[in-house]
């Protein structure tokens, strides 16, 4: 379960070399090496089952097989947005896609080690939630002014039954039970998972970036001055420490659906996934030793400079 054409050349954590280490930007530099490379195996992971007789052709999977290996994908284009954000030296926005980086796998994790079809028929639904209360709103402005439809409501009308037609759901038969979600909220679903932890530290924490409450401001987007504050247009370097733990978290998540989906057959992925993550944990432990013979790092904006 691997893809010949496209062999992933494993990234080497020498640990001798981390050691020599004397700036947090290089280990960033090697962070974003080991993200791409986590990256490169979800993509496999997420087409993986799907190959068709040609390169270009595809096999397709009913909807409740197809939403583990949906939310894959999603976790591959997620980490385009954290690698493009680090790499361009936006640590507030490689912020954002953490986030949904971490809800994305927790909601794979969860899926499939309690799956069931009534599940994903609740995870579907729970999705379509919006989508119906735009549509009863629609309905009833039209209703309102007996009868006429606005161009616009027609194109929205339209938009959303397909949702629901391609979901396979009956807009009709939308219940209150649809917006208790499936398995609860993500804390509980973290929690089941024993990832509580985890949900602090990459799910709470980067909500500040998300809606941009005080903490965000006077982190990022304020300087602190004698009187009071001023705007502060730079952006914030980013740190290796959140690529990691996404890289770890995903590539787990790809572990858990790849043993449930299929077995034994993908036991050289497996053995790939094992030995990224093992390789992850040897950057963590020389990076938390790194730190511990610096001290403490405050945030530093790009104009301050450093090594890279």
């Amino acid at each position: 379960m691997s893809d010949p054409e496209h062999p992933i050349e494993p990234v080497r954590v020498n640990g001798a070399a981390l050691r020599s280490f004397t700036s947090e930007d290089q280990f960033t530099g090697l962070a974003v090496d080991l993200t791409r490379e986590a990256g490169s195996v979800l993509a496999i992971g997420a087409c993986a089952g799907h190959r068709g007789a040609t390169p270009t052709s595809f096999k397709s999977w009913p909807r409740e097989r197809a939403v583990p290996s949906g939310l894959l994908v999603r976790l591959t284009k997620l980490f385009h947005g954290l690698l493009g954000a680090t790499c361009k030296l936006q640590g507030e926005l490689m912020c954002m896609f953490a986030r949904p980086t971490f809800e994305t796998s927790v909601n794979l994790m969860y899926v499939v080690e309690r799956w069931s079809p009534d599940l994903i028929e609740r995870f579907i639904r729970y999705s379509l939630v919006s989508e119906k209360r735009l549509l009863d709103l629609i309905d009833k402005n039209i209703a309102n002014r007996g009868g006429q439809v606005l161009p616009i409501e027609g194109r929205m009308r339209r938009s959303i039954l397909r949702a629901f037609e391609v979901s396979g759901v009956d807009p009709t038969t939308s219940s209150k039970a649809d917006k208790q979600g499936f398995g609860g909220n993500l804390l509980d679903r973290a929690r089941e998972l024993g990832l509580d932890g985890g949900y602090l530290a990459m799910f709470s924490l980067p909500s500040h970036a998300i809606h941009g409450n005080w903490e965000d401001l006077f982190e990022h987007h304020l300087q602190r001055v004698e009187g009071g504050f001023i705007p502060d247009p730079r952006w914030t370097r980013p740190r290796p420490q959140l690529l990691i733990a996404c890289s770890g978290l995903s590539i787990e998540a790809e572990r858990r659906y790849l043993q449930w989906e299929f077995g034994e057959d993908a036991a050289e992925a497996l053995s790939k996934i094992e030995d990224l993550s093992s390789r992850l944990d040897q950057f963590s432990t020389h990076l938390d030793a790194f730190h511990s013979r610096s001290g403490s790092m405050p945030r530093r904006k790009v104009e301050e400079g450093g090594p890279t």
